[in-house]
């Protein structure tokens, strides 16, 4: 494989297959080198293939129903924060990861992060805003102007958490809303799954942890009037969060019940489940399994 002429270029990382033709293929290694000044400042962790499963199609529709009148809320009173509750295993990530989906094909999806308990970098309270940053960038280049200058100040530190809530999200947004009315533009909503599988016990991380947590509360109180216009979901169980999200003027609570206290909806929802799943695992007759054989 030659490079005729070739000079003054750095090549990390990368792979390149020589067909002897004029097709070229590139391989990007996301995460493991950085294809802008950008990235290499805020460092946004690779999500690639770490995707919880949606809900399985037609199911939770009372929740997303809930979702988005809430959305659509624009009330100076109604809380710009949500949270998503439940004791583990109803269903949180699936929701948040449908979300995602849904707001993404409305154009409205700003940001994502998804906690992970034992991913080092998934579960890190430092990657949440420079992440979210780096998404919020790419949805709008005023946004992403606003960041650039931000962090090639000198003293940039990417792991000052409470510092970086105020230069990195709530000054570029700030900017943006306040001409998102003039300009027609969609206001973005941000998703963070499992804020409870933040790494609480790592070396320094409580402080960290804490960190973030007054930022969130920061979100649901802001200075700038015009955050309130920013909506923001997250999904927890009830574990070392901030009281201020037990006030309802500050923030929507969803909370989804587990055993007997489960609504109808919620039963017929488990009901459609068992009932794919079954018929995804067995050869059996088309209609089975029945509602009694459930």
């Amino acid at each position: 494989m030659t490079f005729t002429n070739a000079n003054n270029f750095v090549v990390n990382k990368a792979n390149f297959n020589d067909v002897g033709g004029d097709q070229n293929n590139i391989y990007n290694n996301y995460g493991q080198g950085y294809s802008s000044d950008l990235e290499r400042k805020l460092k946004p962790v690779e999500r690639e293939g770490r995707f919880p499963h949606p809900c399985m199609e037609g199911t939770r529709q009372d929740i997303f129903s809930e979702i988005g009148t809430w959305l659509n809320d624009t009330r100076p009173e109604t809380p710009n924060i949500m949270w998503i509750d439940s004791a583990p295993g109803a269903g949180k990530s699936a929701i948040a990861s449908s979300l995602v989906s849904k707001l993404k094909q409305k154009g409205t999806l700003g940001a994502y992060f998804f906690f992970r308990r034992g991913d080092e970098n998934l579960s890190k309270p430092t990657a949440v805003w420079n992440t979210i940053a780096y998404d919020l960038a790419c949805y709008d280049n005023g946004i992403k102007h606003t960041i650039q200058k931000y962090v090639r100040q000198p003293a940039f530190n990417p792991y000052d958490i409470e510092f970086n809530f105020k230069g990195l999200i709530q000054a570029p947004l700030t900017k943006y809303l306040s001409m998102a009315g003039a300009l027609r533009k969609k206001i973005p909503v941000i998703v963070i799954d499992a804020l409870d599988e933040c790494d609480f016990y790592g070396v320094g991380t409580a402080r960290y942890h804490q960190q973030l947590a007054n930022t969130l509360v920061k979100w649901s109180n802001p200075e700038n009037k015009n955050m309130k216009k920013m909506k923001l979901i997250f999904t927890s169980r009830n574990i070392r969060l901030p009281s201020e999200f037990m006030n309802i003027q500050l923030c929507y609570h969803i909370k989804l019940e587990t055993g007997d206290d489960t609504s109808t909806s919620t039963n017929k929802d488990i009901e459609k489940y068992f009932q794919m799943r079954f018929q995804d695992m067995v050869l059996k007759p088309k209609h089975w399994p029945t509602k009694h054989d459930i």
